[in-house]
């Protein structure tokens, strides 16, 4: 685990002050208290909004202030002190020295090195940087509902990394604001704001505009409060925003994001906050250092290619078989099925030359129903007695064994192939024996006439199983190349595009079987 440690650092928020006729003295530390007391910080400032000051005062510390109000209230010294509004009674008034401070929505506690925000509880470890400035080390991890994510939908994940978030500008500086962008909720606490430079070596990844999870391990990118000053794509909106990015491999200066270290606003990626409130603290205290340890990336449970049994299962329609292999509670064909039905094809009609992609299927034929029928779930279709095709649900379950396994990420790592990927070298590590090789997809673009219309992909760009389930959506889960560590995601197809994938039957009856009175030769 990596530390992080904060270098000693000689200061105190408020101190006891006697400024009549020039003479003072500070209140020993080991006789101060530790409760929260009217002398704090926050309240200290004179403005209780986030405007653009910063102005230092006698109390020894700085506040700025930048739009959103503070939730503790700021007042005037007077004010606090409960003395009359004039000068002279607010500069001869004494104050007792604190650890603990309110400061808009959070409590800071300087004993501990930490703060708390008052909205959700969360607790995380801070450092003051030399600006007297305060920095939360862990990204933000508040929850604004569908506007954040955990990594790869695992919930310890926030606990961890933080949240990943959309970049909503109108909340940023109102003269960017264009006709697309988005009014997102600012996951900072009032008296707070964004940090570009976030701390390095959490390496989370990030969530792209497709849904999908990627660069766990290899990047974290933090957003910056600027667009770009060019329009990229129209003249109404930017489409592209700052990022701070840090590699993992620091032999690159770029690892994942593009033009300058931009990245498009609909990625989610970290935010990092800091306090509007500066602190400087005299020579008479010295603050504690934090134990914080930034989470280590640890792919040693996953890294050994499966080396446990396979079960066997041999189709009695036309004589294939499949290895089997049993995952937490749910037992899997090891490879993709091959059985030939009308509306199924070969990769590039070469069914003897790719035999182990196994054959591409429509989501009618293979489930083997009309748009119009009512239908018991899960679906035999066109699996073998005995197996079906998976439903969402199942997919679900396998994925979340293995991201308890694997520590919230590297499923795909944990699923595919340790063979070699096209030009990769290795896939993955093939953990549980599952085997995912790449198999790319059928496609087209004007599905009433697939024959004519459909493509093939390069098998390497992923793969792509099919998910059963009710309605007319088409819905696979996708395995993207391991070069960018892209996790598996579900996607749905709609419009006249229709994409045609492989299919692993799962262990259990389903309805609707296909038998050889019915089968066809495929294409």
């Amino acid at each position: 685990m990596k530390k992080f440690l904060i270098k000693p650092i000689i200061a105190t928020i408020a101190i006891t002050l006697f400024a009549c006729s020039g003479e003072g003295t500070a209140s020993s530390p080991e006789n101060e208290t530790s409760e929260t007391e009217s002398s704090s910080s926050a309240k200290n400032s004179s403005d209780s909004s986030k405007g653009s000051s910063s102005s230092e005062n006698s109390k020894g510390y700085s506040s700025s202030s930048q739009g959103k109000s503070s939730s503790s209230g700021a007042t005037s010294s007077s004010q606090n002190s409960g003395s009359s509004s004039s000068s002279a009674d607010t500069n001869t008034t004494p104050y007792s020295f604190s650890y603990i401070h309110e400061w808009g929505e959070t409590i800071i506690d300087l004993q501990k090195m930490q703060v708390t925000d008052k909205r959700d509880g969360h607790v995380y470890d801070i450092e003051i940087q030399a600006d007297s400035s305060i920095h939360m080390i862990q990204p933000i991890n508040y929850e604004i509902p569908d506007q954040s994510w955990c990594f790869n939908d695992y919930a310890p994940n926030c606990e961890k990394y933080g949240r990943l978030y959309k970049w909503g500008e109108t909340l940023r500086n109102t003269n960017l604001r264009r006709s697309c962008s988005p009014d997102l909720e600012d996951p900072c606490p009032s008296g707070w704001t964004w940090n570009s430079n976030g701390t390095k070596g959490f390496y989370a990844g990030y969530r792209n505009y497709d849904g999908e999870y990627l660069g766990f391990g290899e990047v974290q990118m933090y957003w910056t409060l600027s667009a770009q000053s060019t329009m990229e794509t129209n003249q109404t909106c930017d489409e592209s925003v700052y990022v701070t990015e840090f590699c993992s491999d620091s032999t690159k200066a770029s690892c994942y994001s593009s033009y300058g270290k931009t990245l498009y606003r609909n990625n989610a990626v970290y935010i990092h906050c800091r306090s509007l409130l500066s602190i400087i603290i005299p020579d008479s205290i010295t603050l504690p250092k934090s134990t914080y340890e930034i989470p280590k990336y640890d792919t040693t449970k996953i890294a050994q290619e499966y080396a446990g049994a396979y079960g066997e299962i041999i189709d009695e329609r036309d004589g294939n078989i499949y290895k089997t292999v049993k995952i937490g509670e749910q037992t899997w064909m090891a490879e993709n099925l091959k059985f030939a039905i009308d509306s199924s094809w070969c990769h590039s009609h070469d069914c003897e030359a790719n035999e182990y992609l196994g054959r591409y299927y429509a989501w009618a034929g293979a489930n083997n129903y009309s748009y119009k029928d009512s239908i018991d779930w899960p679906v035999q279709g066109v699996c073998p007695d005995g197996w079906h095709i998976p439903t969402r649900e199942e997919w679900d379950t396998l994925l979340k064994y293995v991201l308890d396994i694997t520590g919230g990420h590297s499923v795909a790592k944990a699923l595919t192939t340790a063979q070699p990927w096209g030009a990769r070298k290795h896939g993955g590590y093939n953990t549980f024996g599952f085997n995912i090789t790449p198999t790319g997809q059928v496609y087209c673009y004007n599905w009433r006439v697939v024959d004519e219309a459909k493509h093939f992909s390069n098998p390497e760009v992923g793969a792509f199983f099919m998910v059963s389930g009710s309605g007319s959506s088409r819905t696979a889960l996708k395995f993207g190349s391991p070069e960018k560590n892209i996790e598996p995601s579900f996607y749905t197809t709609t419009g006249d595009t229709r994409v045609y994938p492989s299919i692993r039957c799962i262990k259990g009856e389903g309805s609707r079987g296909i038998h050889p009175s019915e089968e066809k030769k495929g294409n």
